[in-house]
């Protein structure tokens, strides 16, 4: 039985990876570059948004026991600086590449009789972008959080729970300069992948079997702050 992890080459995904296989999981990692996983039990390079290449990697990895989509990109530029092929592609990777591996993933969950599936929205969700991410980024969260919510709805009845994590500033590839954002925090601090991780992990373990629909904050007070 597997888990799968989309996005796990790198960041978040990557720590939730390590910190699977270190629970004695077995994991499969989709992602462009799968060159720092090789220890998985496989990983396979696939564009998260081809929703073709999406199916077929993950039929091709039998039982599975859940899915967590860490697979994204944080553009920092607003709406009115953004083009068209922008706006898409933040779209494309962070809500249609979420929606391509639940859509994947969930049927075979249902047929082994349920799992988990976690997302990563981000706190730009609820303050609307800022420091934390432009515009579109910060709609396409949010996106992801309305996904999560009417996903656990839908999948409900399979025994499938759906949760989202949201994080704050974390020291990922994906921000520049990351102690510079802090200040964004109640904590003025900012969160290692690790962290986040374990959150990820709690929903996926025993003491997530009773939570569903819900957006764990793990973001250091920056929702508030």
């Amino acid at each position: 039985m597997t888990l799968v992890v989309t996005g796990g080459g790198s960041g978040i995904g990557l720590a939730t990876v390590r910190l699977a296989l270190a629970a004695g999981r077995s994991v499969a990692v989709l992602d462009l570059d799968v060159s720092a996983v090789s220890d998985v039990d496989k990983a396979i390079s696939v564009d998260i948004t081809d929703p073709g290449r999406v199916h077929r990697a993950v039929r091709s990895l039998g039982p599975l026991t859940g899915l967590v989509t860490c697979a994204g990109i944080a553009p920092s530029g607003g709406l009115l600086d953004s083009s068209p092929d922008e706006l898409r592609r933040v779209f494309d990777v962070n809500v249609h590449g979420t929606a391509y591996a639940m859509q994947a993933v969930a049927p075979v969950l249902r047929d082994g009789g349920g799992g988990a599936i976690v997302t990563i929205a981000s706190v730009a969700a609820h303050r609307g972008g800022g420091l934390l991410g432009g515009t579109p980024y910060a709609a396409s969260k949010a996106a992801v959080i309305g996904l999560t919510r009417a996903a656990a709805r839908e999948f409900a009845p399979f025994g499938i729970t759906v949760n989202s994590v949201a994080p704050g500033p974390v020291r990922t590839p994906l921000l520049a300069e990351p102690e510079a954002f802090a200040a964004t925090t109640l904590l003025n601090r900012v969160a290692t992948p690790g962290e986040i991780a374990e959150a990820v992990l709690f929903l996926l373990g025993p003491a997530g079997r009773n939570i569903t629909g819900e957006v764990l904050n793990t973001n250091a007070g920056a929702h508030f702050a």
